[in-house]
């Protein structure tokens, strides 16, 4: 507005601050609704204020659980699996029906028998039998009805291999995407760490005199931006790493947890996680249960 160095300078600083502002709105856009989601799930009013407790550093998970014990662990605890498995014992079940309905039926009886007529010579009598019946109707139809519950068995055993063949799979794609997160988030660290401390010789330069408040309002803006961009990889990572975890069927909370309230939670999910940073996994009463 002072008309002060090259038009076309300036404008070219307007432009990449106006650019730099189109981002961060962009970004702000992908977060408006976080603090909305955030309250839903811990159950509170849409209009409570929420202060986030963060920390300086950005401790970064580390995966030190081995790929095959994922395998097993989701195998072993994926409801859908053991829905599967239910699903196959109810099919054996009903082959075992089909077969059992060829069997003839047999009845017993039994009983005592009075008559109040004086004239008898027997008044008093007891007799028994057996009764031995058989369903033509079952015998005819007994073949298809087994073949239909042996097809059953198959087609159960079928599903059952392609739901594991897809856990697995999404046991591999959640750390296929922990691992890409972890790259994201590294470089985004780097980046941060180098243009804080940009800003900070920038900040000592304009102190000296030697740069103009443009320099430094440039410099403060891409800090800016490029912590945002940081916070955004970092939460992506930590969403990654609880993927692997879910994945495979494992739950935050242990089997048991001392009270309801939310420090006693708390602690436990710390606990919990403590365990899976430690590359334990399994508790042996889970497996106990699971046998």
């Amino acid at each position: 507005q002072q008309r002060i160095g090259d038009p076309v300078q300036a404008l070219a600083y307007q432009r990449s601050l106006i650019e730099a502002t189109r981002q961060l709105e962009e970004q702000r856009r992908a977060l408006s609704l976080a603090k909305t989601e955030l309250a839903t799930l811990i159950n509170l009013p849409m209009t409570t204020h929420l202060t986030l407790a963060t920390s300086d550093d950005y401790p970064v998970p580390e995966l030190k659980v081995d790929m095959a014990r994922l395998e097993h662990e989701a195998l072993t605890s994926r409801p859908e699996l053991r829905e599967q498995d239910y699903q196959s014992r109810i099919s054996a079940a009903e082959t075992r029906k089909a077969m059992l309905r060829l069997l003839p039926g047999l009845e017993f009886s039994a009983g005592g028998h009075y008559d109040s007529n004086s004239f008898l010579v027997n008044d008093k009598w007891a007799d028994y039998g057996v009764k031995v019946t058989w369903n033509l109707f079952n015998v005819l139809s007994a073949p298809a009805a087994i073949d239909t519950a042996k097809a059953g068995e198959d087609v159960a055993a079928a599903r059952r291999q392609a739901m594991s063949i897809a856990v697995l799979a999404q046991v591999y794609v959640a750390n296929a995407n922990y691992r890409d997160a972890l790259r994201q988030f590294k470089t985004s660290q780097e980046l941060a760490d180098i243009d804080g401390q940009i800003v900070g010789q920038l900040r000592n330069r304009y102190q000296a005199n030697s740069i103009g408040e443009l320099d430094l309002i440039q410099g403060e803006l891409n800090t800016l931006q490029a912590d945002l961009r940081r916070d955004l990889a970092y939460a992506d990572l930590r969403n990654a790493y609880g993927q692997i975890f879910a994945s495979a069927g494992l739950d935050p909370l242990p089997d048991e947890v001392q009270s309801t309230q939310v420090q006693s939670i708390a602690t436990a999910l710390a606990s919990r996680e403590a365990d899976w940073a430690a590359g334990n996994i399994s508790t042996p009463v889970a497996h106990a249960q699971r046998q």
